[in-house]
């Protein structure tokens, strides 16, 4: 008994360590430059979402095109004022595209409560990461 119960204990251990180093959490690339992202455009597919009570991440998924050609996808929402919610700052990031020379996306959208009350972006910026560079850090260019 005194065995089985130490190499439970073992193949748990060493079952958590696999899990640990498959997964990478993207806080650890830097952005370290970004393209703005048009605003007006942004906004127009927002004003094209049918009238629902939706979150900010919710309305930013629907005019996101998100599909299943990355391996890893990362959402986060903060508000500004838990107590208000007027004001949000959306990260989405997609890694381990299927493609040769963009390894990942990093997006960030700063949603406010404008004067009819719906959800506006006022801040979009666009960062990407490269296959091809053995930098972790997003950058501005398009990957080659």
């Amino acid at each position: 008994m005194k065995y089985i119960t130490v190499l439970i204990i073992v193949l748990s251990l060493v079952g958590c360590a696999s899990n640990t180093e498959r997964k990478r959490i993207y806080t650890n690339y830097h952005v370290t430059s970004y393209v703005n992202i048009n605003l007006s455009e942004v906004n127009s597919k927002l004003a094209n979402i049918p009238d629902e009570d939706l979150s900010p991440y919710q309305l930013i998924l629907r005019i996101m095109s998100i599909g299943s050609e990355q391996q890893e996808f990362t959402i986060s929402q903060v508000y500004s004022n838990i107590e208000e919610k007027n004001e949000s700052k959306i990260t989405v990031v997609q890694e381990g595209y299927l493609d040769d020379s963009i390894r990942g996306e990093w997006n960030e959208f700063e949603l406010k409560i404008n004067k009819d009350n719906k959800w506006e972006v006022v801040k979009a910026k666009r960062a990407y990461l490269c296959w091809r560079q053995s930098s972790k850090e997003y950058q501005r260019r398009l990957c080659q």
